[in-house]
């Protein structure tokens, strides 16, 4: 069943990803899909999205991806084949703002050794 998970998740994400490039909000900013995780009935799925930028633009990002989930999962709907469309849950992730952080720390760490 976990199989089945994985394959249903990765078109969710693909379906989730093309539903918000459509999108004309200009709150959304640079979105991108990071993950999506389907429960074991297939009926909610977790969409975890990175969105570069500061803490305001991170929730104005979030206010327009609550506003358009009906959108988005009407397109989900639409693209994969499911008995039921999955609720659509957002989770904002931070890991590449994070691993970005670390790597300029990193650089200038680095920098200070080699002088």
């Amino acid at each position: 069943m976990k199989l089945r998970q994985d394959r249903v998740a990765e078109e969710v994400r693909d379906a989730v990803a093309a539903a918000l490039r459509d999108m004309k909000d200009p709150r959304l900013g640079l979105v991108s899909v990071v993950r999506a995780e389907m429960s074991a009935d297939l009926t909610h799925a977790k969409i975890k999205v990175s969105r570069f930028g500061d803490a305001e633009a991170v929730r104005e990002s979030e206010k327009a991806l609550i506003a358009a989930t009906g959108f988005v999962r009407t397109r989900v709907a639409k693209a994969v084949r499911l008995r039921q469309a999955p609720e659509i849950h957002w989770v904002m992730d931070d890991s590449i703002a994070y691993s970005q952080k670390i790597d300029t720390l990193l650089k200038e760490i680095h920098g200070k050794d080699a002088k």
